[in-house]
């Protein structure tokens, strides 16, 4: 994962422009929202009739439209139409189009009478209507692909006689929406030109261009029901910051997704009566695809189940968490370590993989202040695997998040005092991470080697960490300043998920993910320590919490994800992997209860007076 540049002695992050440019349109060119909800009410009355009747009329300021109907939240038929001149019969035509589909996939599937009868009745809308297109400049299709969000707008490609059209509806319901350049070369595909960037293709004589179509999408999660408003996959919550109960509640719905995965399922007809036990020792579940209700593994591997295992133990050693939390967290804690002890041939063993050795021993360690019972053979083959991960040979192989996760199991483990190498080499290591961090890695490897300190030497740490405090001072500035804010009068509506969240280059979710979480852990990490506070900084770091703990609650499936999930009781409470991806990775809930953890810790430091000695 990398975050930026440097220039000069400026942390630049990758990106920042692009983003910037991605929220300066859009808005002018919407339809107007009460004809859209009208629209919506009119097509479902169409639907409730079999399709017959009037046409559903298409208002003077949608220029393109775009329909998805589901079934018990499965895709069951899509249309759309990009428009003509003339602007009349869109909304009809997209509609028939997605009827047509859905009742072409019923005589080719096994149904009841009544499916047979009344496919229209039983569907659920999605409704998206799109105003004016507006031209998408950039020089190559790269370029016109960083100008915007995925899923932020429906794409249009125009070759002067023929236009093909990916509706943002149908990118995000398909999963295609990041990264942009996979809907760019659908529609290359469908107008039959050549794969070749944009220059080229106009070079040949064509007028090719590309557009934004931007809309409004209105759902519903069941046909009987209201619609809602869509910002991308999910609706749009309160831009306003977010408080500590919300950041309590948020990482309570995580941890217990994650706890019901480690529950014993009933007995189920056609099953071995041992199958729910059996499952249950696989331990958690790998990432999850909420429109296909599947797991992408089914369990998840080693290093995301260490990964999570230490995120719940953490959280439960959280003192000002509330008890039912910690308890539900521990138990879950121990469950994953116990599926990570009992792993067989079929399944990647724990020990083989570094990351998985220091999660699993940072989860022992920060259950060793409770009553928890943790397998003695399972803790020895992790120290012992620990301490060939620190021989410096290997250590210097390593990445360098994974060498400081090493470096702060191996401080673990001395502040327990079971060391795994002496004092003496291991404040060696951790001064040679230090000089050796990338700038632009820091805040994903800093709060490894920010924890290792303080466990190893926990009265000193503080000034131990006035070296390296202009580094971190440098990182916090940038991500303060690019954080995305609530204030954005000019950004389009699609794009309200996004208050919060820190943006991260290199992800294939897209700049504005889940993977904000890692920077919102450093930012926790740096915030209310007594060296460092002043009203003015306290104040700052309350504020860039606060609104990073929105963005986490963003990114939690509702209730309303029943629209699109086929089992929304799998998905609800998760974490998303981005706003415009409707899947939740195994990684994006332990980092987000990491996040949502180091964040409760220091507003109950920010809660506290400063120290008159060593605060400003």
């Amino acid at each position: 994962m990398v975050l930026g540049l440097i220039c000069g002695s400026f942390w630049l992050p990758r990106g920042v422009s692009a983003g910037a440019r991605a929220c300066q349109s859009g808005q002018n060119t919407l339809p107007d929202p009460a004809n859209a909800v009208s629209t919506f009410f009119a097509a479902r009355a169409w639907l409730d009739a079999g399709g017959t009747g009037a046409a559903v009329a298409t208002p003077a300021d949608v220029h393109s439209a775009a329909v998805v109907l589901r079934m018990r939240g499965r895709i069951v038929g899509i249309g759309h139409d990009a428009g003509d001149t003339n602007k009349t019969g869109i909304v009809d035509r997209a509609l028939r189009s997605a009827l047509d589909a859905a009742r072409a996939r019923r005589t080719s599937q096994p149904t009841t009478a009544n499916e047979n009868d009344s496919i229209g009745t039983l569907v659920t809308l999605e409704l998206e209507l799109a105003g004016a297109r507006e031209p998408l400049i950039g020089r190559t299709f790269e370029e016109v692909a960083r100008s915007i969000e995925p899923g932020e707008c429906g794409l249009q490609l125009t070759d002067a006689t023929r236009t093909a059209y990916e509706p943002a509806s149908q990118l995000l319901a398909r999963r295609m929406a990041s990264p942009v350049s996979r809907a760019v070369l659908a529609m290359v595909t469908e107008l039959g030109l050549p794969p070749r960037d944009l220059p080229d293709l106009q070079a040949l004589g064509g007028n090719t261009a590309m557009y934004a179509s931007r809309s409004i999408r209105l759902a519903q999660h069941d046909p009987a029901s209201s619609p809602f408003t869509l910002a991308r996959v999910l609706p749009a919550i309160s831009t306003a910051p977010a408080s500590r109960a919300d950041a309590v509640t948020a990482c309570a719905s995580i941890i217990a997704r994650l706890a019901a995965q480690l529950e014993t399922a009933p007995a189920a007809e056609g099953l071995p009566a041992d199958a729910g036990a059996q499952m249950a020792r696989t331990g958690l579940r790998g990432d999850y695809v909420i429109a296909a209700d599947r797991y992408e593994p089914f369990a998840a591997g080693a290093t995301e189940q260490a990964l999570c295992a230490w995120a719940l133990a953490r959280a439960a050693a959280t003192a000002s968490f509330p008890e039912t939390l910690r308890n539900q967290a521990q138990s879950a804690a121990i469950a994953v370590l116990r599926a990570l002890m009992e792993h067989d041939n079929s399944e990647s063993d724990p020990a083989a993989e570094p990351a998985a050795v220091a999660y699993a021993t940072l989860a022992m360690a920060e259950l060793a202040g409770s009553n928890a019972t943790i397998d003695a053979p399972f803790a020895a083959s992790m120290t012992t695997a620990l301490g060939r991960l620190l021989a410096p040979a290997t250590l210097a192989t390593l990445r360098p998040h994974v060498q400081a996760a090493v470096l702060d199991a191996a401080a673990a483990l001395h502040a327990m005092r079971t060391p795994v190498v002496p004092e003496k080499d291991l404040i060696a290591a951790l001064d040679a991470a230090w000089k050796s961090i990338d700038p632009a890695e820091l805040p994903i490897v800093a709060p490894f080697l920010i924890d290792a300190e303080a466990r190893c030497a926990p009265d000193t740490w503080e000034q131990r960490m006035t070296a390296h405090r202009s580094t971190l001072e440098a990182a916090r500035t940038v991500l303060l300043g690019t954080q995305v804010q609530a204030d954005s009068s000019d950004r389009p509506t699609s794009l309200l998920d996004m208050p919060g969240a820190y943006p991260m280059s290199g992800s294939s979710a897209g700049r504005i993910s889940a993977q904000s979480t890692r920077p919102q852990f450093f930012m926790a990490m740096v915030a209310g320590l007594p060296a460092t506070r002043s009203p003015a900084r306290d104040a700052e770091d309350s504020n860039t919490l606060a609104l990073a703990i929105r963005f986490v609650q963003q990114l939690q499936a509702p209730l309303t994800i029943a629209y699109c999930a086929p089992a929304p009781e799998r998905a609800r409470g998760g974490v998303l992997a981005s706003p415009a991806d409707a899947s939740q990775p195994a990684a994006a809930q332990a980092f987000a209860i990491l996040a949502l953890t180091e964040s409760e810790r220091a507003l109950a430091r920010l809660a506290l007076p400063a120290d008159p000695v060593r605060g400003k």
